[in-house]
């Protein structure tokens, strides 16, 4: 079941002294954590946002990882299908 339309005015629940610059500077994990507390996004968009910074991560450093195109394919619809998309701008 598709969860229903969210908008960017769930972001008006943190709190009002919270600036953008500090939130920049947050750790990605910390940041995403803060979004679901603040239901700003799902648990199932927390899911998806938490797996794919570990994918992130894994391609930003070097190791023997190798990342196929099939898989990068997959990553860039998930985001966009799943987390881009469904918030109405």
């Amino acid at each position: 079941m598709r969860n229903s339309p969210r908008t960017l005015t769930s972001a008006s629940r943190l709190p009002q002294s919270t600036s953008w610059k500090i939130l920049a500077k947050l750790p990605e994990a910390k940041l995403i954590e803060m979004m679901r507390a603040a239901n700003v996004i799902t648990n199932d968009v927390r899911k998806i946002l938490d797996t794919k910074l570990g994918i992130r991560n894994t391609s930003a450093h070097p190791s023997s990882v190798v990342i196929s195109d099939v898989k990068a394919t997959d990553f860039i619809l998930d985001l966009i299908q799943n987390v881009v998309l469904p918030f109405k701008i």
